[in-house]
């Protein structure tokens, strides 16, 4: 991959529910950005705010918005396939509507596309607590000195080691339009990790995956996140698990497990469920719980 310049347009997809005032940092961050040559599709998932939202983005007055409202509530994942079956340029790329980037994300990601080749970047985490806003930088086990990294398996490197791998996060991907379609896009029957879904699909479709070494998003974390309630379900998991399991050795799923599940469902009161799941895995449930202090102390070392 080289530097040549391409000067391919970019369809921007960002699906929205109930987020009419709380997207427009999001939506700057688009409109801000150097490469301009995009478009800015919002697909509104049929929220309760709508009128409010249409207005603020009448008050942008940004002709590169588009806006497309879906009849029903479905989910995150219907919604950005609505998206990219509506986009007018050849490139995709994702931004969920509480992350932002940096202005030159684009224009950093364009300068390596190739067709066929799926590019992410680093990100920043940014957690929103009470009082203030935590900037916690990218895991030091990925930097490198290259700008452009090659990842020859992505499923491993999102889940080879014990930490919590954003690279391949949605909104940092940019890839043809076509390869996405190949790939089949989103599952729109999955409640949860459709964006690890899509990386196993397009690394089948023949994707070839790079990232970018650099911080140019930003992932957007509310202190809510981490107050898991008790309705939690443990049972979308099991079914993004039922269905692409099979991309995952022995070691890989119970990494899964381990940096996925394990908290959320000892949180919840869904830990013995899990181990359930872990037993007819065959995975041992003993493994699983000296993974997690591992996990735990790697986040405690590198403070995330």
């Amino acid at each position: 991959m080289n530097n040549q310049k391409n000067l391919d347009g970019v369809s921007v997809i960002m699906p929205i529910y109930n987020r009419a005032n709380s997207c427009l940092k999001s939506i700057k961050s688009v409109l801000d950005q150097s490469y301009d040559l995009l478009e800015l599709i919002i697909v509104d998932d049929f929220s309760d705010d709508f009128e409010l939202l249409r207005k603020n983005l009448n008050k942008l007055n940004d002709p590169r918005i588009r806006v497309i409202r879906c009849g029903v509530k479905s989910n995150g994942a219907k919604a950005r396939n609505v998206g990219v079956s509506s986009a007018r340029f050849s490139v995709v790329a994702f931004l969920d509507s509480d992350d932002f980037w940096v202005p030159d994300k684009l224009a950093e990601q364009m300068s390596f596309y190739r067709r066929g080749c799926v590019l992410a970047c680093l990100s920043n985490v940014v957690v929103e607590g009470k009082s203030k806003i935590t900037i916690v930088g990218p895991p030091s086990n990925i930097v490198s000195e290259n700008i452009v990294q090659p990842v020859l398996e992505p499923i491993h490197f999102l889940f080879g080691n014990l930490t919590h791998n954003i690279t391949f996060q949605t909104s940092t991907l940019l890839l043809d339009k076509e390869l996405f379609v190949l790939s089949g896009g989103f599952d729109e029957t999955l409640g949860r990790h459709q964006d690890y879904q899509l990386i196993m699909s397009l690394k089948k479709s023949g994707a070839k995956f790079f990232y970018v070494n650099k911080v140019l998003s930003n992932y957007y974390k509310s202190c809510d996140v981490f107050d898991v309630k008790s309705e939690w379900s443990l049972d979308k998991s099991i079914v993004f698990l039922n269905k692409y399991s099979k991309f995952l050795d022995p070691i890989l799923l119970s990494n899964f497990i381990v940096t996925q599940l394990f908290s959320p469902s000892l949180k919840s009161g869904k830990i013995v469920n899990l181990f359930q799941f872990c037993l007819k895995k065959n995975i041992s449930i003993y493994s699983v719980i000296f993974k997690y202090l591992v996990f735990v102390c790697n986040r405690i070392r590198y403070g995330r």
